[in-house]
């Protein structure tokens, strides 16, 4: 106790700003030369900051994460500081399988699918392998699973989309935006597409010429649905395809029921149903519309995804709310001085690739046999040295592949 008290204000953090500049100053230059000029370039937008060392890792990890979604006032030294659209990979984050599943949760979350936790722990290697069937014991852990997986996604779409949802004063000019909606010679397809999906309720306040808080909370909570409307319609699709590979199986094994067959029926006439659900990006929509190439790059990317889940509807794909953002730049790009422009999320918009495991395990193939080779030709050391040691390579801080070297 003695000694934490005689050394406390040497180890108490407040005004200790060494961990603050460490983080700040990778991303903005604190001093200019004597030409007034930066003393160096400022980090490039969207970039990807690769952090090694606990300095290097914690001190940018907090300033992406926590320091730029703190209010301007509460930022003394920079209040204009965020940089939520950096890419942060730290450590071993590209020769770990845990650190490459958390990276894609994070920048390519298209691309990590999550097995079922509790579930697999009750099941054997050789079940999961063969993925035919789940014993009882583990079908058990099901309701645990659901809950925990919703719990989860609730989390992840309220950080990824927080900052996208419509709010009564993202209208800059209501009259003017509401007055593009309105059915008339001047409507283009864009807006005939969003005034067909608003409620009958707001619909009839647009018309009747209505400005008030209250209309202005009409508009905005039907273009939230809209935001996320082709979202649920796509995962709801791909669950009802599902379940009718499904009952393929088993009317193969129990025959064509009239159970099975009503049951069929009332699937397909809801999958029918949803495929009706237009999305609010179609090409002839925003034809005459002026998109930035980020934005264009964006969509491109979600088309891709999009095509990269249909074509796989027998895995239960993560929600892509990326979507949601994706659909509120539109409408910000479409309706320009109209909108308040939104900041992204926890994350970045857009994902960038992260190895899976396939490449991983391709990886430390190709650094064995390379390792192998070098071996055998004296050549594991600097200047073509031969090495007397026994090979030992080190790949996620242990050798696996000790035992079958020479």
């Amino acid at each position: 106790m003695y000694s934490v008290l005689c050394h406390w204000f040497e180890n108490e953090q407040r005004d200790h700003l060494f961990g603050y500049w460490f983080g700040h100053d990778m991303f903005t230059p604190p001093f200019t030369d004597e030409s007034g000029e930066p003393l160096y370039p400022p980090m490039a937008r969207d970039a990807i900051l690769y952090g090694g060392t606990d300095p290097g890792r914690f001190c940018p990890t907090y300033m992406i994460f926590c320091e730029s979604f703190i209010p301007p006032k509460c930022k003394p030294r920079d209040p204009e500081f965020d940089r939520r659209d950096v890419y942060i990979i730290t450590q071993n984050a590209l020769a770990d399988g845990t650190y490459l599943a958390y990276l894609r949760s994070q920048y390519n979350r298209h691309r990590q699918i999550d097995p079922p936790f509790f579930q697999d722990l009750f099941r054997s290697s050789q079940e999961r392998r063969r993925n035919v069937s789940t014993n009882f014991v583990a079908r058990l852990m099901i309701p645990l699973d659901k809950f925990f997986s919703n719990l989860g996604s609730r989390i992840e779409k309220r950080r990824r989309t927080f900052t996208s949802w419509f709010k009564p004063d993202d209208f800059l000019d209501f009259v003017a935006f509401v007055g593009k909606l309105c059915p008339g010679p001047n409507q283009d397809l864009l807006s005939g597409f969003i005034f067909t999906n608003l409620s009958a309720r707001t619909k009839e306040m647009i018309l009747s010429g209505r400005t008030d808080r209250e209309a202005r909370q009409a508009v905005a909570s039907d273009l939230n649905s809209l935001l996320e409307r082709e979202l649920y319609a796509g995962i709801q699709m791909r669950e009802i395809t599902r379940e009718l590979k499904w009952l393929k199986t088993q009317m193969i094994f129990e025959g064509e029921t009239p159970k099975l067959k009503r049951l069929e029926e009332r699937l397909r006439a809801k999958l029918d149903e949803l495929s009706k659900v237009e999305p609010l990006y179609k090409p002839e929509r925003f034809a005459d519309r002026s998109l930035s190439d980020y934005v264009k790059r964006f969509v491109q990317q979600q088309l891709e995804i999009e095509r990269w889940q249909n074509e796989r509807p027998e895995v239960n794909h993560p929600p892509n709310y990326a979507r949601i953002r994706l659909n509120r730049l539109l409408l910000e790009e479409a309706y320009p001085g109209l909108i308040t422009k939104s900041k992204a999320g926890v994350y970045p918009d857009m994902e960038i690739y992260i190895a899976s495991p396939e490449d991983a395990e391709r990886c430390y193939a190709e650094y064995l046999q390379d390792a192998v080779r070098r071996k055998e030709l004296n050549q594991l050391k600097p200047r073509g040295k031969s090495s007397k040691r026994k090979l030992s390579l080190l790949v996620k801080g242990v050798c696996p592949y000790k035992d079958k070297l020479p």
